[in-house]
């Protein structure tokens, strides 16, 4: 197990008392996943690129596979060491699989997701996905009117 991993141009970092383990968690997660990181004791963990900046990072995400007990989480961006913004989610009513995504109109180069419920049971991550690409000055150039 590790606190640090390194893999391309993402570092995973667990803190305190969690501990990152990779491998291969077919039989708990079938069909065609990419979860291949598990997050053990309290789930705090940064997720962050080696160098440069990005518009939008997100990641696979299993919470139910890992326990029965929904967690909460909260998630905050970082431009270096400043906090760009910050919001929290509870797993409860999200399905087995999800995903955690952020999309910003500032880059940023870090996201760190924090376990603030005291659930204490293991969660699953997998494929890392980012984009340098900007949000788009408008998000809906047409209205759609109903016939």
């Amino acid at each position: 197990m590790f606190t640090t991993f390194e893999s391309g141009q993402i570092t995973f970092e667990a803190f305190g008392t969690a501990l990152l383990n990779f491998g291969n968690f077919g039989a708990d997660f079938p069909d065609d996943n990419d979860i291949e990181l598990g997050l053990f004791e309290k789930e705090d963990l940064d997720i962050a690129l080696t160098e440069g900046f990005i518009f939008a990072m997100g990641i696979d995400f299993d919470d139910r596979s890992g326990g029965s007990t929904p967690s909460t989480f909260t998630v905050t961006v970082f431009a270096g060491d400043n906090p760009l913004a910050s919001f929290q989610f509870e797993t409860e009513p999200l399905p087995d699989q999800n995903y955690i995504g952020v999309w910003s109109a500032a880059t940023f180069n870090r996201l760190e997701i924090r376990e603030s419920s005291a659930a204490n049971e293991n969660e699953f991550f997998g494929t890392v996905s980012i984009s340098e690409i900007s949000l788009p000055g408008r998000l809906y150039t047409d209205r759609f009117e109903p016939r």
